[in-house]
């Protein structure tokens, strides 16, 4: 019998009372200030408002100019100059607080590749970086502090002569004239890279050494004192043992950039972390989680104990669904919330993932099941809750050939160091296994590759790890195989392409364990389950409600 489905068009939408609609709602809930989409829409705003972001514009224009963005030239023949554009943004500091910002952007669409730039790609810091950090913290009662620095790309010189046309509402009476770039601006394709250059030899020169698993994890020790900085983009975490360190480092900083500091952390790339009476960091996403419901319309959605239906996989697909943009608008903030704090959706919102280039109206559905599973469970948070005497230990697992259609199997992994849940995976795998046995397998050996670089992420935050890492897994044939213990005729093809986990017990590095199907917390990323088991897993990655 097929589930109905209203076709009602307000379906999830927040009803209006008493005058009051949902955008109403939301500006009761959360300050509310409106983000212009251009220039001419300030000027259309009222007083005090538009004053308050001509004055952020001011503040952009005479950061530019005290920096010595630009100069004004004339266009060389055979020349074109890039567009350029105000982008205005409204970003939350801490709890009450609120900064309008205005950023002028680059039009870098229109640059070409060898003329106006080569390469691109710069690093950030890694999710699974941050939380290794704060356990480093929490373990040896370091500091942490956050700075940020203002118009970080327009620290950083440019690699190519790029002109640029005039700013708007700043305008020079010659329209003949342009702009020169002397230093990378925001919407630039190299500026990222640009910067990311900038701020390392500075950081460099100032001590410290770059780590090897992660470009933006620097550290530095002098005696028994340890500095520890994780970069992403323009928000620098700065771990240390004594505030003498942190004024010294506030100094030398100051002397290379225009910095913030912005205290004890607290508010990180949309994350709010605290500490709590056990010296322990918590992450919540709370406030993200609640802007995801309002702009969806599922503010006063009906709660559901479990994100994902225990038979979405076995659904027959149906009508195509209208609105792609809106699909993967929804996914891709939602695979934000997996990746950083909120492991116990991230099944889900892979297999929402794999529909992205066209999904149906059942994957929707699921799609805003998960909404209605984080409305009723919105104050939840990842405890980075460290256990004394333990270690690194690993759960892997596999769910057989749970596709219908290319009839490939589940990988699903998690990595605790030191009893804080760090590193967790759900993906595809990329062939088709022909037995159980050798999906679990496989699911070890990509394990192995990813625990290889968290090693390595953990000795550059000189965080001591006993080897070999104990591996739990539930399958009996694929232990057997990684010990030596068990290679037959079905199974010799199995060895050739997974050796990386045979190598890594032979160089000591994990030790393959048996663990019951029922303790296996990897079990959450590989299939959907009931309810009380689902629970029980939650509980133990350390997803807990705020109490």
């Amino acid at each position: 019998q097929p589930i109905r489905v209203s076709s009602r068009s307000t379906k999830g939408q927040a009803p209006a009372r008493y005058g009051f609609d949902a955008k109403v709602t939301a500006s009761i809930n959360h300050v509310y200030i409106p983000e212009p989409k251009n220039f001419q829409e300030v000027l259309s705003f009222k007083s005090p408002e538009k004053e308050a972001w001509l004055e952020a514009m001011q503040s952009e224009f005479d950061s530019l100019q005290q920096k010595d963005v630009f100069s004004v030239v004339k266009l060389p023949a055979g020349k074109k100059p890039v567009g350029c554009r105000w982008v205005f943004k409204v970003k939350q500091l801490s709890e009450g607080k609120y900064q309008r910002k205005a950023r002028l952007v680059a039009k870098g669409f229109s640059q070409t590749q060898g003329s106006d730039y080569d390469e691109i790609f710069a690093p950030t810091a890694r999710a699974e970086s941050l939380r290794a950090a704060l356990c480093k913290a929490s373990a040896q009662a370091l500091k942490v502090h956050h700075f940020d620095f203002e118009t970080a790309y327009l620290h950083a010189p440019l690699d190519h002569v790029i002109y640029m046309d005039q700013i708007e509402g700043f305008e020079q009476k010659d329209k003949n004239l342009v702009l020169k770039l002397n230093k990378s601006i925001y919407g630039l394709r190299q500026s990222a890279l640009c910067w990311y250059k900038c701020v390392s030899e500075a950081l460099m020169s100032m001590g410290f050494n770059t780590g090897i698993a992660d470009k933006c994890v620097f550290h530095k020790k002098q005696g028994d004192l340890e500095e520890y900085l994780v970069l992403f983009v323009d928000d620098l975490l700065y771990l240390a043992n004594t505030e003498q360190q942190l004024e010294q480092f506030k100094a030398e900083l100051s002397k290379k950039f225009t910095v913030k500091y912005l205290g004890p952390i607290s508010h990180y790339l949309g994350l709010d972390i605290t500490r709590n009476s056990e010296g322990f960091f918590e992450m919540c996403q709370q406030k993200k989680i609640e802007k995801l419901l309002e702009q969806f319309g599922m503010a006063e959605c009906k709660p559901v104990s479990t994100p994902v239906s225990t038979g979405y996989m076995k659904e027959p697909k149906d009508k195509e669904f209208e609105d792609k943009t809106k699909y993967q608008s929804l996914v891709g903030s939602l695979l934000y919330l997996a990746c950083w704090s909120r492991p116990d959706i991230f099944l889900a919102v892979h297999l929402l993932c794999q529909q992205s280039a066209k999904p149906h109206n059942k994957d929707w559905v699921a799609a805003k099941r998960v909404l209605r599973y984080l409305k009723a469970t919105a104050d939840y948070r990842l405890v980075l809750k460290i256990k004394q005497g333990s270690n690194v230990c690993v759960f892997t697992d596999s769910s057989w050939c749970d596709e219908n259609i290319t009839a490939k199997s589940t990988t699903g992994y998690v990595v605790y160091v030191f009893g804080a849940l760090i590193m967790w995976k759900s993906v595809k795998q990329t062939l088709v296994a022909t037995s159980s046995c050798e999906a679990e397998f496989a699911a070890m050996s990509s394990c192995v590759l990813s625990l290889e670089w968290l090693l390595q992420l953990l000795r550059d935050l000189n965080m001591e790890c006993k080897l070999p890492v104990s591996l739990f897994c539930d399958n009996v044939a694929a232990e057997g195989i990684a010990t030596e213990q068990s290679i037959k005729t079905r199974s010799r093809h199995i060895l050739i392409r997974y050796q990386t986990v045979r190598q890594a017990v032979q160089n000591n590095l994990i030790n393959v364990m048996h663990c019951n199907t029922n303790v296996n917390v990897a079990d959450l990323f590989t299939k959907s389950l009931c309810m009380e088991k689902f629970v029980k897993f939650r509980e133990d990655l350390g997803v807990t409600c705020c109490k």
